[in-house]
C-alpha cells in the first residue's frame, strides 16, 4: 500500500534567501535613486533660492531705474538755476517739476552741506512713514527728496510672487518704502533689513522671532541708501524638494516592496512549498518508510510534478528491487539452513554409522570409534546451532560448550552428578569458522578429564567466562588426564586455527582456554 505525502509545512528558508537576495540586487537601483534624488532636492532649494535672488534684482532694477528718472530730472532742474539764488522760489519750482516724476514726493530741500538753503513742501498726505532720498548736484549742493513711505505695492506690484514671497524696498532705519507679497512681514523685513550686511552677505537664512525660518536675498539700489530685499520662508523652498526626494526615493522603495511581495507569494506557491514536500517525503522515505510516495501535485508547477513524477518512479523501483533482494535473501537464506541442517543430517549419519560399527567391535577399537563419534557429533552440534538461532551462522557459545560436553558425559557414561557446568547468562555468538574448529578443540580437550572421571568418579568442573573479548573456558577435574599423541596434535593444531592459547596442567588436573576474539 502506498503510502500518501505529509500536508506540506511552508520553509521559509529558501524564500528568505531569494527574497535577500532580490533586495541586495535591487539595493544599488534604490541608493542610486536616493542619491539621484538629494541630489535634484539639493538643485531644487538651491534653484528657489536663486528666484528669490532674481526677485530682489529685480525690485533693485526697477527701483534703481525710478531713481535714475528722479535724478534725472533733478540735474536737469538744477542746471538751470544758474546764478540765481537757492530761496524758497528756487525750491517750489524744484519741487513743482519733481512733483510728476514720482506720486511719492512730499518735500523738497536744498542742502549745503548740513545748512538747509531752502525747502518746499508739496500739497500731499504726508504719511508717518517717510524717509529722505538725498541727490547730489553741483558743486557741493545736495537736493534731499522726501519721499512717502508706502506699505504697499507701489512699483513693486508688477513682480510676480508665489504665496509667501514678499518683495520690499528698504530705506535707512529700516523703514520699508514699498513692498509686495505678504504684508504682515513690514516689520520682519524692516528688521531684517537692518541685519543684513548688504556689503557682505547678500544672501542667508534667517530666523523670524515667531520661529519662522526665512531665505533673505538683499540688492543695494545704486548709489542710494535703499535696499532691495526680498524673502521667502525656507519650508516653502524645500517643500517641493522634499517631495521631489520623497517621490524619488519612495518610488524605487515601493517597487522594491512589490517586487519582495510578490517574489515571496510566487517562490512560495512555485518553488518552496514543493520542495519542502518532497524534503519530507525523502526524509520519510530515508527513515524507512519506503511505502511513502510524493503522489501527484495537480496544482505544482510542470519542474516540480517532473521532479515529483521522478522520486515516485525511484522510489517504486528501489521498493521493487528491494522486494526481490529480500526474496533473494529469504530463499538464499533458506537454502543455507537447509544446506547446514543436510550437513547435520549427515554428521548424525556418520555417527550413527560409526555407533553400528561400535557393536561388534573389540574395546579398543569401540574407544576408537567413540573419539570419532566425539568429533563428529561436535560438528554436528555446531551446525545444529547454527541454523536453529535464527541468524544463520551465528552459534551460541555458552550453548556450543554446554551441548558438546553433555553429550561427551553422555558417550563417555559419567554420572550428571559428576559434571559441574557454569555458564554465563549472556555469552559471545561465534561465527560457523570458529564454532566448528572450537568444537573439536573441546572435544579434545575435555576427553581426557571425563575418561578419568568414569573411572575414579572424580568431578568436572567447566566454566565459561568473558574477559572483556577474550572468552576463557576453564577445566578441573581428575588429576593426571590422559592426551596421546594425536590429541596433543589436534589441540595445537586447532589453538593455532582459532588463534587461541591454550594451558594444559595434566597433574594438576586443570586445563584453560583463551580465545581472543569474543
Amino acid at each position: 500500500m502506498t503510502g500518501s505525502a505529509p500536508p506540506p509545512k511552508r520553509s521559509r528558508r529558501l524564500a528568505v534567501w531569494l527574497v535577500l537576495l532580490l533586495v541586495v540586487a535591487n539595493l544599488p537601483i534604490f541608493v542610486l535613486a536616493l542619491a539621484s534624488g538629494l541630489a535634484v532636492s539639493e538643485e531644487k532649494v538651491a534653484e528657489a533660492k536663486r528666484g528669490i535672488e532674481r526677485i530682489a534684482a529685480l525690485a533693485a532694477a526697477r527701483e534703481a531705474v525710478a531713481v535714475a528718472r528722479l535724478s534725472g530730472t533733478v540735474d536737469a532742474v538744477a542746471a538751470g538755476f544758474g546764478q540765481e539764488p537757492l530761496d524758497a522760489a528756487a525750491c517750489g519750482r524744484l519741487s513743482s517739476l519733481l512733483a510728476p516724476v514720482d506720486p511719492d514726493i512730499v518735500g523738497v530741500r536744498i542742502l549745503r552741506g548740513e545748512e538747509v538753503l531752502c525747502s518746499a513742501t508739496l500739497d500731499r498726505p504726508r504719511p508717518a512713514g517717510r524717509f529722505v532720498l538725498p541727490l547730489p548736484i553741483a558743486g557741493d549742493l545736495t537736493v534731499a527728496v522726501e519721499l512717502a513711505a508706502r506699505s504697499e505695492a507701489g512699483r513693486l506690484g508688477e513682480i510676480e510672487l508665489s504665496p509667501g514671497e514678499t518683495a520690499a524696498v528698504v530705506g535707512p532705519g529700516g523703514t520699508v518704502v514699498s513692498i509686495a507679497g505678504d504684508l504682515r512681514l513690514v516689520g520682519a523685513v524692516g528688521t531684517l533689513a537692518e541685519t543684513v550686511d548688504v556689503a557682505r552677505t547678500r544672501r542667508l537664512d534667517m530666523r523670524l522671532p515667531d520661529g519662522r525660518w526665512m531665505f533673505v536675498a538683499a540688492e543695494r539700489i545704486g548709489m542710494t541708501s535703499l535696499t532691495a530685499v526680498a524673502t521667502a520662508p525656507l519650508d516653502a523652498l524645500q517643500a517641493a524638494a522634499r517631495r521631489d526626494l520623497a517621490l524619488a526615493a519612495g518610488l524605487p522603495l515601493a517597487f522594491l516592496a512589490i517586487a519582495v511581495a510578490v517574489a515571496w507569494w510566487g517562490i512560495d506557491r512555485l518553488v518552496v512549498r514543493w520542495v519542502g514536500r518532497i524534503n519530507r517525503v525523502a526524509a520519510l522515505y530515508g527513515a524507512g518508510r519506503q511505502s511513502v510516495r510524493v503522489g501527484r501535485l495537480a496544482s505544482a508547477p510542470q519542474e516540480m510534478r517532473a521532479l515529483a513524477t521522478c522520486f515516485d518512479e525511484m522510489a517504486d523501483r528501489v521498493e521493487g528491487r528491494s522486494n526481490e533482494l529480500r526474496a533473494a535473501l529469504a530463499e538464499k537464506s533458506a537454502l543455507l539452513r537447509e544446506l547446514h541442517h543436510r550437513v547435520k543430517n549427515n554428521f548424525q549419519l556418520i555417527a550413527s554409522l560409526l555407533s553400528l560399527e561400535a557393536r561388534d567391535a573389540t574395546p579398543a577399537e569401540v574407544r576408537t570409534l567413540r573419539t570419532q563419534q566425539d568429533r563428529v557429533h561436535a560438528m554436528s552440534i555446531a551446525y545444529r546451532l547454527a541454523y536453529a538461532s535464527g541468524e544463520v551462522g551465528k552459534v551460541p557459545s555458552a550453548a556450543l560448550v554446554t551441548e558438546v560436553v553433555e553429550r561427551m558425559r553422555h558417550g563417555a557414561g559419567v554420572a550428571e552428578r559428576r559434571l559441574w557446568l557454569a555458564m554465563p547468562d549472556e555469552a559471545p555468538g561465534l561465527d560457523l569458522d570458529t564454532a566448528i574448529p572450537l568444537a573439536l578443540l573441546l572435544t579434545e580437550v575435555v576427553r581426557p578429564f571425563m575418561a578419568a572421571s568414569a573411572a575414579d568418579g572424580a568431578v568436572v568442573q567447566i566454566s565459561l567466562t568473558t574477559v572483556g573479548e577474550t572468552l576463557v573456558l576453564s577445566l578441573s577435574g581428575p588429576k593426571s588426564p590422559s592426551y596421546d599423541d594425536l590429541s596433543g596434535r589436534l589441540i595445537d593444531a586447532f589453538g593455532r586455527q582459532l588463534g587461541a592459547e591454550v594451558i594444559l596442567t595434566p597433574p594438576a588436573g586443570q586445563a584453560i582456554l583463551r580465545l581472543g576474539a569474543a
